[in-house]
């Protein structure tokens, strides 16, 4: 910048007269600064008014939407009620936006979830609960697309059973939905029964008594057994097995301390109405260790004395004791457990 320009004006040399040169020319220097500054406002205020111009223009612009679709303002539905109670078909619209959609009919009900091109249409965002208050189960199928829930993804349909309420959202090519749970019955306690059983559409419990076949085979163990006397000797003691089974060990108790034997026979059979089979002394599964006791009242044996058995007993079969022999006793009795299998 050229010193003392004709724009300039020192009003104050007289007062800076008698500084050193050097503060002189920082005094004038400022001054031709604050000049410059000045002569720029008024071209940064033109550019300034140019901008708010083009602003003001393109605020104005206006885009014209020419569908013929309802359009339903967004909020406007959200939690209001969609009565569908008493139809067995339905298909949902842009104002079940939001919305409670009830549903009540003692028969299965379809539901038609519409789309982004189906007819009617829908827009995005869109979600819907449904309650289904009646007894038929209502089948939730999107006019296009898959639906989602819990276990199963991308299924073709979603059912919503009885008392069961699902909220179902809309990602603008699939939609996605939850059941609640229903919350359990209160169900009262009844003497002697436990729960059997759960619903988990109805919240409903089972009670019931425990039957023989709830219970682990392992678990069940029962008894064979007959009294023989002595004047029975020979004359074998027939008994049905009532289910499979197999032998676990034996006892025998008798009327006094004496000796006696007893052979084992088994033949398997068939169901009622089928008559028995009757097994005889070919049919014996006890081997060459009966079961007995020798001067003794009573006697016993394990897996050991059975080892040489032929334990596997078969429903509907017949089972045998044969008293082969008795000493000094009168009468024993005889038993046999199994374990069922």
């Amino acid at each position: 910048m050229s010193t003392n320009p004709i724009s300039f004006r020192f009003p104050f040399e007289t007062q800076i007269a008698k500084l050193s040169p050097e503060v002189q020319q920082v005094h004038r220097t400022t001054w031709n600064a604050i000049t410059d500054l000045q002569g720029a406002i008024p071209q940064l205020k033109a550019q300034i008014d140019a901008n708010k111009t083009a602003v003001a223009t393109a605020t104005k612009t206006t885009n014209t939407n020419t569908s013929s679709q309802t359009v339903i303002p967004i909020g406007s539905t959200i939690g209001t009620v969609s009565n569908q109670t008493s139809l067995t078909a339905y298909i949902t619209q842009q104002s079940d936006y939001g919305a409670f959609i009830l549903l009540d009919d003692a028969s299965p009900i379809a539901i038609t979830l519409s789309v982004l091109s189906s007819s009617p249409g829908i827009q995005l965002p869109w979600y819907a609960i449904f309650l289904n208050l009646g007894a038929g189960t209502a089948t939730l199928t999107p006019a296009s697309g898959t639906i989602s829930y819990p276990n199963n993804l991308g299924a073709g349909s979603m059912p919503l059973t009885a008392g069961n309420i699902a909220s179902v959202v809309f990602d603008g090519t699939n939609f996605y939905g939850y059941t609640v749970p229903v919350p359990p019955a209160d169900t009262p306690l009844v003497a002697h029964k436990f729960f059997k059983a759960y619903n988990a559409s109805t919240g409903a419990f089972t009670v019931d008594f425990i039957a023989e076949s709830d219970l682990p085979a392992s678990s069940q163990v029962g008894v064979f057994g007959a009294t023989i006397g002595a004047s029975d000797v020979n004359k074998p003691q027939f008994i049905t097995v009532p289910y499979n089974c197999t032998i676990t060990d034996w006892t025998i108790m008798a009327d006094a301390s004496g000796s006696a034997s007893v052979d084992v026979w088994f033949i398997a059979g068939s169901a009622p109405p089928t008559a028995p089979n009757i097994p005889t002394s070919g049919n014996k599964i006890s081997a060459s260790a009966p079961i007995a006791t020798s001067t003794a009242q009573s006697a016993a044996g394990g897996a050991t004395a059975i080892s040489t058995w032929t334990t596997a007993l078969t429903i509907w079969g017949t089972l045998a004791f044969n008293l082969s022999s008795i000493t000094t006793s009168t009468k024993v009795t005889i038993q046999i457990q199994v374990q069922r299998s």
